[in-house]
Parts: structure tokens; sequence; C-alpha cells
């Protein structure tokens, strides 16, 4: 079914399969919101070029803003976010492109898993089949580091030694050359970073880049997480 999508905040836009994908987001008059749109941008016809719902079956991660998402195997795999203005999640779902179907990966209640956070980094590492998630918000900053391992479907807290990113949300995060995390800005309720770290995925270890100016100050008001 075509349709027109709102403006809409905090959301995860991805491509695959020569399509435009976006999952959730925040909308003034709505508030949280769970669509599941694409577009397909590769079509000649510009009167093709509309936004569609995704068909959807099984249990979904729901209403979801600020999370983050990847891809894998045919496969979109979600984590975290708010689920309201008071509950975030720490829930971690996958939907299937094949059979158009939501599963959800059950954790153990004694297994190892992030806090309920938002505003994280999340990024595929394909070299070591795991998704990495960093950082975030929980009603607290944190710069926690965890591996999802793909094939295990487990979580793991990586214990890093030695320095380390300060605590923050809403930042930025990119795999170099298979073997490297870099992780730049974000901040939290007083700062706004503008350093750059490199995280060896080999070895574990952060590496701090020289900048001529790591953090500023910021008024309180004028970051705020939702």
């Amino acid at each position: 079914m075509k349709i027109r999508i709102k403006i809409i905040y905090f959301s995860k836009l991805f491509v695959f399969l020569l399509r435009i994908f976006i999952y959730g987001g925040y909308e003034i008059s709505e508030g949280v919101m769970c669509d599941f749109v694409k577009l397909n941008y590769s079509s000649k016809n510009e009167n093709d070029m509309q936004w569609e719902s995704m068909p959807v079956a099984g249990l979904s991660p729901g209403k979801l803003c600020r999370h983050n998402a990847c891809i894998y195997n045919k496969r979109m795999y979600v984590f975290g976010g708010k689920k309201n203005v008071s509950n975030n999640s720490n829930d971690i779902f996958f939907y299937d492109f094949e059979y158009c179907l939501w599963i959800k990966i059950f954790i153990g209640s004694n297994d190892i898993k992030p806090k309920k956070v938002d505003s994280f980094s999340l990024n595929l590492d394909l070299t070591h089949e795991t998704i990495i998630v960093f950082g975030g918000f929980y009603g607290k900053f944190t710069n926690n580091l965890f591996f999802f391992h793909l094939n295990e479907n487990r979580w793991e807290k990586i214990v890093v030694k030695g320095p380390s990113p300060d605590k923050r949300a809403g930042h930025c995060a990119i795999i170099y050359k298979d073997n490297s995390l870099i992780v730049s800005g974000g901040g939290d309720f007083e700062r706004k970073f503008n350093d750059l770290w490199i995280l060896n995925l080999n070895e574990l270890i952060w590496l701090e880049i020289d900048t001529n100016e790591r953090v500023y100050k910021v008024k309180k008001k004028e970051y705020s997480v939702l």
C-alpha cells in the first residue's frame, strides 16, 4: 500500500536490496512510532518511487525511537531504544526479509546483556560476526561496550584495559578496515565531545587520536535526551 510518511525524528534508516527502509521514530503529535516502510529507489518510473508499508508478522519490537539496527544475512537486527517517554528497551529482534517475519531473540534473565539503553552506537563487525554496542543513555550516560555474537545469540560485556572514551550518548561510530571501531562526538548533560577514539577489535585496546580541543561546555538546556 502506497503511503505518505510523516515528519519523524530518531528513526533508523538503512539501504538494502536497492531499497530504503525506515523503522520507528518519533513524531510530535503521535509520539513514539512503530511504522516500518520502504522505498524502491531503483525504479526508472518516478510514479513507482513511493513509500510502502512493509508486510509484517510475528513478534515485532513495537514502538521505538533512538534505537539502532543493522543488516546481516538478509535479516535486520534491531536493538534497544525508547519505547515511550519513560521506558527504554534492551530487547533484540530481527526481521527476516525472506519470510517477512519478526522474531524476538530471547536472552535468559541471568545472562549478560546491556542496560535498557537509547542513543547508543551499533555496528556490524562482519569479521568476527558480532554486533558492537557502545555507550548510550539509560538514566545515566555510559561507556559500556558489548558484543552480540550472532551465531550464538548471546551478549558479551567487553572489559578493555587502559584509557577509554568518556561516558556519552548521541555519538557516531563506524567499522574501519574490518579491524577497528572508530568513535567520535556525542556528549552528556554538561559537555559535547569532538574527540576521536579507535578500538582495535583484535587486541581490544582503545587509542585516542590527538585533536586540538577535546570538549566544550554547553548550557544544560542545549542538550536533552528524549
